[in-house]
């Protein structure tokens, strides 16, 4: 439905004219102050803080030099200290060695250390070899020593009786022959050959026990 205003020419509605005669000069002074009213506070406190910052008193400045840190100081101690430390990595000898037996044999005996891994001392036993036949090779040359022994005394005394019968029956200066002294050599240089003999028979039956010859540890047992 369309709505239309009509404006009655009797309303008793002040024009706009008669509004601003109405409002007066008093009415616009108030509302002048009512805004410059925060405006002049803000410039009076701006003024009050530069007053009292020219006027008020001055920090005076400290001359006094820069103090040093504080520190603790404590005397320093020798001592002796474990550390432990855990590591992993592989780990090589420096010198490696074949061990190897001597003496042919059978083994008989084995150290518990002569394993891979196992450590030993020098000097150690570590394996020994069934010792029989180098204990008979012994024996045999001990005998060959006693008899080389009685073969030296024997010519011993031959050449002392050639001497005797020499100087007795005999004129001017004797042979090497005659004294026996080829024979004398002979029987002294059988009894060294056969000392040597057993020696190297000894010898042979202490090889029997291998023996470490540092001390160390077994990387790998091969027997």
């Amino acid at each position: 439905m369309p709505f239309e205003h009509q404006i009655d020419p009797n309303s008793s509605n002040p024009t706009l004219d008669e509004r601003r005669t109405k409002i007066g000069p008093w009415t616009i002074g108030r509302r002048g102050l009512m805004i410059l009213s925060p405006a002049a506070v803000v410039a009076g406190g701006v003024a009050l803080f530069s007053v009292m910052m020219a006027t008020g008193p001055k920090p005076e400045k400290k001359t006094e030099p820069p103090k040093p840190a504080a520190a603790q100081v404590s005397a320093v101690q020798a001592r002796s200290m474990r550390i432990t430390v855990s590591v992993q990595g592989e780990v090589r000898p420096r010198v490696e060695a074949d061990l190897a037996a001597q003496a042919a044999g059978r083994i008989v005996w084995t150290n518990p250390s002569f394993a891979d891994g196992g450590a030993f001392a020098a000097g150690e036993v570590l394996v020994r070899i069934e010792p029989a036949d180098y204990q008979l090779a012994v024996t045999r040359a001990q005998a060959q020593v006693a008899q080389a022994k009685e073969g030296l005394a024997r010519e011993e005394a031959e050449a002392e009786l050639a001497r005797q019968d020499w100087s007795t029956l005999g004129r001017g200066d004797p042979s090497a022959l005659v004294l026996r002294e080829p024979q004398l050599a002979q029987a002294r240089a059988a009894l060294a050959a056969a000392e040597a003999q057993r020696r190297g028979a000894e010898l042979d039956l202490e090889r029997t026990s291998v023996r470490a010859p540092f001390a160390g540890r077994v990387r790998q047992q091969k027997v």
